[in-house]
């Protein structure tokens, strides 16, 4: 299986964003790729978040949606890319799985098909902070980005803002790996923080 990733035209031309989508086999048996509406299932849609369903004139029942989160002013923010780089890599994922026959029969384990998604958020690299730190998203109508970490001069003067952006950032290894900015096992820091609380 490595061997074949190393050799796909997809991850060649798009390494980074392939390593991450391959990620998303966690989610789904090797069985359910063959179906062609997981591919539709595999992704976070490029529309508004749901804010009701109503009836359209057929009587069907349609979702009603706020304004598309990741375009303002008519124009396509950072994020949008950034998914759809994902996505496209995704695809290109299981667009080269279909093509082995063989693949099909291989017992993968659920630790095997989440590692590198894995690697991502408990061990990113330079290119993941750059790719995902700063990428937003909304809940109930307030905006989070992944991670929200302010200078490390910043913090020397005001320890309990440390703590509190860190009890409350979305990707605490991601917001300490961007606060430090060297190598260091950083879930392990971590772990070892959470269980002085």
């Amino acid at each position: 299986m490595h061997q074949f990733q190393e050799q796909s035209e997809a991850m060649q031309r798009n390494p980074h964003s392939y390593q991450i989508a391959t990620g998303y086999r966690t989610f789904y048996s090797l069985s359910l790729i063959y179906q062609p509406i997981t591919k539709k299932r595999l992704f976070l849609e490029q529309k508004g978040s749901v804010k009701n369903y109503i009836r359209d004139k057929n009587e069907w029942l349609v979702a009603e949606r706020y304004d598309y989160e990741y375009q303002m002013n008519g124009e396509l923010q950072e994020e949008y890319y950034i998914v759809e780089k994902i996505q496209s890599a995704a695809l290109d994922f299981i667009n080269d799985i279909e093509a082995i026959e063989f693949v099909k029969y291989i017992p993968f384990t659920p630790d095997v098909l989440f590692a590198n998604l894995k690697a991502v958020g408990l061990s990113p690299s330079r290119k993941d902070l750059k790719m995902l730190a700063k990428f937003r998203f909304f809940d109930e109508g307030e905006t989070f980005s992944l991670v929200s970490s302010k200078s490390f001069i910043y913090y020397v003067f005001n320890p309990q803002c440390l703590k509190n952006d860190l009890l409350s950032s979305k990707w605490k290894i991601g917001f300490l790996k961007c606060l430090l900015k060297i190598p260091f096992p950083y879930f392990k820091l971590y772990k070892i923080l959470k269980n002085r609380n």
